[in-house]
């Protein structure tokens, strides 16, 4: 799932502080202070109810047109309809989030002197959604995501089949940019889980899951390793 936009801005920015940024410290410090003090969360709840504006909730947020779900919707229909978003300021975002991820991957590797560096794209709940998942008209919408899109006051209207999609479409144009370094081998594990009982939340693998995608990759590397270094 692709990170909203300011908070990856703010994670770079918490990285500037921990290599020694002076005014990034200080700024995460007082933000810390600020985050602890019942006072300064008494003037935000205050600032809040000053800010609310007169005919904000509007109707149409509190009404579901459940007519729309009948039908699995295309990418582009999905970033409009759910996120109220259109598809040149979805490239952006995706765009964004994907540099951001290739430029980590490269500082890695490059760590690495110049050698091979091996980056797994492991598998996620909605790319191991099955096909009569996927094509289920079971509404099944996502839960808890809010803080990745920017905590928004009415629940987001998606339904996994639909985020499966989205994430479908991250995934091979994130792979089509590693394919450009030449220094970056990568596996797509996307498609190693058998099923989504693997998975405690829609990213991360259970006890279970975590050993059956260790053993998969143990078995890859030391196949690798052989074929490098012959005996």
């Amino acid at each position: 799932m692709m990170i909203d936009k300011n908070n990856i801005k703010y994670i770079n920015f918490l990285s500037s502080s921990s290599l020694g940024n002076i005014k990034s410290g200080l700024f995460s410090f007082l933000n810390s202070i600020k985050s602890r003090s019942h006072f300064f969360s008494y003037l935000d709840y205050l600032k809040s109810i000053n800010e609310i504006k007169t005919g904000f909730y509007e109707r149409k947020q509190l009404t579901i047109n459940t007519d729309s779900y009948k039908e699995n919707k295309k990418l582009k229909e999905i970033i409009n309809l759910r996120f109220n978003l259109n598809f040149e300021e979805y490239e952006k975002i995706k765009s964004y989030s994907i540099s951001s991820v290739v430029r980590n991957i490269n500082s890695n590797s490059n760590l690495n002197l110049g050698g091979n560096y091996l980056y797994v794209y492991a598998p996620n709940y909605f790319s191991t959604l099955s096909k009569d998942q996927i094509k289920s008209d079971d509404f099944k919408y996502l839960i808890g995501i809010k803080h990745l899109i920017g905590n928004p006051i009415f629940p987001l209207k998606i339904l996994e089949r639909e985020m499966h999609i989205v994430e479908e479409d991250y995934r091979e144009t994130l792979f089509k940019e590693l394919k450009k370094r030449k220094t970056i081998t990568f596996f797509d594990y996307s498609l190693k889980a058998d099923n989504t009982s693997w998975f405690i939340d829609y990213s991360h693998l259970n006890e279970f899951g975590a050993k059956q995608i260790s053993s998969i990759l143990s078995r890859q590397i030391i196949s690798m390793m052989k074929n490098s270094f012959p005996m």
